[in-house]
């Protein structure tokens, strides 16, 4: 929480480009990089903690409650950062003040204790995994994690918050008020369905949702590509693709959690997290974009989008593991 609240003040307190120029540019991506990797190292370990604390009856419902929790999160930051004027210095008390907030969220993690199956892993185990070991025997698990987690942020990335300003600003389909209010009442559908997601993946298996979901996602992301080839705008086309998102995505989340043992799974979900982030995630819109002026073709970012979804659902259905996990795909 440290690492997560220092970057975010100083942000606040950069010159601008006609400053200190480049260098300006350089401390900002600096910044936003630390903010990544230390929020990889909170956000996956509350995830985990509340898995292994809360999760045994029903996994699935409690890892989506926790993405819920997150997207509610963005939801506000969006909301507050939409009031916020784009001249002046205003906007710089907008990272003063969420660094601020990191201050109650810090004493509320100081007072956590680890979960039952950590702590016991504490108590049997002699001597910690290195990393490269670790590395040598769960490589497969790593990737899977890495194309899972990338896939996952990525589409989100695309479909929820790139999607709108390329559909007003780039493309001029539609105005930029419709395109914000299309974006807010996605975001607003993901977190609900993220709850009947968790439990219909609770109550039918998240092997068999996670599949049908993935596989109903590649069947729409196809429908927006030849919508988007004719410059048409589908708001229920839109519906049902998130929805499907969500019911691929929460059960994908699960599965890449519980493919690690305890005592390794905080670092094995982190490392895969910030590479698979760094790789597909962040780097969507930019590739997008670039996708639209290297072809010309208004649809090339949608064909990014079907790659994303492709390559999360292939690493999905990799059995890296079918001895232990032959179940979950019977």
């Amino acid at each position: 929480m440290v690492g997560i609240a220092i970057p975010t003040f100083m942000v606040g307190l950069l010159p601008g480009y006609e400053r200190w120029g480049w260098g300006a540019v350089a401390l900002l991506i600096f910044c936003r990089m630390l903010q990544g990797i230390f929020k990889a190292g909170e956000a996956d370990g509350i995830r985990i903690y509340v898995f292994e604390q809360f999760g045994r009856k029903h996994p699935c419902l409690i890892s989506s409650s926790i993405s819920c929790s997150a997207y509610v999160g963005i939801g506000l930051a969006s909301l507050v950062a939409s009031q916020v004027p784009t001249e002046g210095e205003t906007w710089r008390w907008v990272f003063f003040g969420s660094s601020i907030c990191s201050i109650p969220v810090y004493l509320l993690r100081s007072h956590l204790v680890e979960t039952p199956p950590f702590l016991q892993f504490q108590k049997n185990s002699q001597h910690p995994i290195s990393l490269k070991n670790i590395v040598r025997a769960y490589w497969p698990s790593l990737i899977q994690t890495i194309m899972i987690c990338g896939a996952a942020g990525g589409i989100y990335q695309f479909y929820l918050v790139f999607q709108g300003t390329y559909l007003s600003r780039v493309l001029n389909l539609i105005p930029s008020e419709l395109a914000i209010q299309y974006s807010l009442s996605l975001i607003t559908l993901d977190v609900f369905a993220l709850l009947l997601a968790g439990w219909a993946a609770d109550r039918w298996g998240y092997a068999r949702v996670g599949k049908t979901g993935g596989m109903m996602t590649v069947g729409l992301a196809v429908i927006n590509i030849l919508v988007s080839v004719d410059g048409m705008v589908f708001f229920p086309l839109m519906v049902l693709t998130t929805v499907s998102m969500v019911f691929f995505v929460a059960p994908a989340y699960l599965f890449v959690t519980q493919q690690y043992d305890v005592g390794i799974r905080f670092r094995c979900l982190s490392l895969g997290h910030t590479f698979g982030s760094m790789l597909f995630s962040g780097t969507t819109p930019v590739i997008c974009l670039f996708l639209w002026q290297a072809t010309g073709l208004s649809y090339a970012p949608f064909l990014y989008f079907l790659f994303l979804v492709a390559m999360g659902l292939s690493a999905f259905l990799w059995r890296a593991k079918e001895n232990a996990y032959n179940a979950w795909f019977l």
